[in-house]
């Protein structure tokens, strides 16, 4: 089957040598060029998906034996269908989603236009896919993105989703906040870690709905995902998968006009993350279970943009 350019391909892939994590996106262009003539294989050097029209390496499948001449670097290897595939569900009603694989500085929204701003220096660090955010509360790290429509809520369905990796404390430590806790019920929405678990608050201006997880460990990768459910009134937490039991809360988020938050929550002594936080996306609706199961992907996690999901 012939490559289309600038369509993901849903790909079986193995490495060599192997690697750990799962398989990347893999992009190609059309009419790999032809190496003496000889039946072909292409592959992507390993760190991260190739886009449409950059220099993809192809290297001899035939006569030669595999990989004799290819540089000591582990690559991803093509294999399987070739066909295009459908849009992936996933990206329906994304609004953000920041890989966080930036070694440090501004990091890129792969979905929307929120670049998150740096502030004081957060460094990059093995995440879950790739690299994440490695974030240090002792000089008050956290990335930021101005209050704007997109990263706002309403009384509507909405899901937060992330991998996570405490270092420190399981206490007063923010993931993810967009309000004041200052001022009362004037926080939109935050995910955190207290007395030991995950709690996601969602406000509205005169009430909060609040769900928290079993007790959590420290130095050990959680996959979060946290929502609100318009229609049944409840706020619902899944850590790796597992479901706690939902809490009943109407009235949906409060929409302010304070900045979005990953590593920091400006409430007391404003909550500094120590750790990693990796593969952060925000959807304006409620995932289905298949969804979130494919996120979660077995532990491995999946990125954007979902290929195979």
């Amino acid at each position: 089957m012939p490559f289309k350019a600038g369509n993901p391909m849903p790909v079986t892939v193995t490495t060599t040598p192997a690697l750990s994590g799962p398989a990347q996106p893999v992009y190609v262009v059309d009419a790999p060029p032809a190496v003496a003539g000889r039946a072909q294989r292409v592959v992507a050097v390993a760190g991260g998906p190739i886009k449409n029209g950059a220099a993809i390496p192809v290297y001899n499948a035939g006569a030669d034996a595999l990989f004799t001449d290819d540089p000591p670097l582990p690559v991803y290897v093509m294999s399987g269908s070739l066909g295009d595939a459908a849009p992936a569900t996933l990206l329906n009603d994304l609004v953000a989603y920041w890989k966080l694989d930036e070694a440090s500085g501004a990091r890129a929204d792969s979905a929307g236009a929120n670049t998150l701003t740096d502030n004081n220096t957060v460094l990059g660090a093995t995440g879950k896919i790739g690299l994440g955010a490695l974030f240090a509360a002792a000089t008050t790290e956290y990335l930021s993105s101005a209050d704007n429509a997109a990263l706002s809520m309403g009384d509507f369905d909405f899901t937060i989703g992330l991998w996570f990796n405490a270092t420190t404390s399981l206490t007063q430590r923010t993931l993810i906040a967009k309000g004041d806790g200052n001022t009362s019920n004037a926080t939109e929405y935050a995910l955190y870690l207290t007395v030991g678990s995950l709690q996601f608050d969602v406000m509205n201006g005169s009430a909060t709905g609040s769900i928290a997880s079993a007790a959590l460990s420290l130095s050990t990768w959680y996959y979060a995902l946290a929502w609100y459910d318009a229609t049944a009134n409840t706020v619902n937490l899944k850590i790796n998968n597992v479901a706690v039991t939902p809490v009943s809360y109407g009235g949906g988020s409060y929409d302010s006009t304070h900045p979005f938050n990953i590593g920091r929550w400006p409430v007391f002594n404003l909550w500094y993350y120590d750790g990693i936080i990796d593969e952060v996306g925000i959807w304006k609706r409620k995932l289905t279970d298949a969804e979130q199961t494919a996120l979660y992907n077995s532990g491995n996690g999946r990125s954007w943009p979902f290929v195979g999901a």
